[in-house]
């Protein structure tokens, strides 16, 4: 049977871990900024690095809860969807991961602390665990997609100067990736990638919406779908 003391030195080693991850969490973050410094954008930051451009569209999908061909990975298709949109990069296991234990040695350390009832203590464990990493992506989705809606005239009409210059449109959203920061040059270029390797212009340009989020991509994925067939 465990001891006051011997549970009390548990929680502290919890809270600890906790705090270790969500620093080491906040380090990789960091560090990931300070290298895309001198890029323009995440993806060309990938292909800099000397990685095939097949291997940095993989890295690019999965490091968004993707699989290699763009789709969701897990079956919550509405957690999975809102992971995806928020931006956020690195493995969604261990971002819920994080959270969870996060929020189980708090509850366990305000509970041991405060005499808190367990009704109390598994309140705290859901608003740490369940709602908090749930705020957490809506923002970071929000502030991204009004970032890409911010950015999208631009890129259209860097597009559209393309194809009057007589490229074709998948030139045109090439130009974009290299040319634009994030989010949209990352996005593009993914576009770009995939229809090199074999997805039609709808097919690509239809993921990049469901990657992204954004409601007025469903008017730009039928323009290019149809000035991709016209030429």
């Amino acid at each position: 049977m465990l001891t006051g003391q011997t549970l009390l030195y548990f929680i502290y080693v919890l809270a600890a871990a906790s705090i270790i991850l969500a620093a080491e969490a906040l380090y990789v973050s960091y560090a990931r900024g300070r290298s895309r410094a001198g890029t323009i954008n995440h993806r060309l930051r990938r292909l800099a690095d000397d990685a095939s451009a097949e291997q940095t569209l993989q890295g690019l999908l999965r490091e968004r809860g993707l699989t290699d061909t763009g789709d969701f990975v897990f079956g919550f298709v509405a957690l999975n969807r809102l992971y995806t949109q928020s931006g956020i990069t690195g493995n969604p296991i261990t971002f819920a991961a994080s959270f969870l234990l996060a929020g189980l040695a708090l509850a366990l350390l305000l509970s041991f602390l405060l005499r808190l009832a367990a009704p109390a203590a598994f309140i705290i464990f859901l608003v740490a665990g369940l709602a908090l990493p749930l705020l957490v992506l809506r923002r970071a989705r929000n502030k991204r997609i009004q970032k890409f809606a911010k950015q999208l005239p631009d890129a259209l009409d860097m597009i559209v100067r393309s194809l009057r210059a007589g490229h074709p449109t998948s030139v045109a959203i090439g130009l974009v990736a290299r040319e634009i920061p994030d989010p949209i040059g990352t996005e593009f270029g993914i576009v770009a990638d995939e229809i090199t390797f074999g997805l039609s212009m709808e097919q690509a340009v239809r993921k990049l919406s469901e990657r992204v989020g954004f409601e007025g991509l469903h008017l730009l994925s039928v323009s290019l779908s149809i000035q991709s067939k016209t030429g």
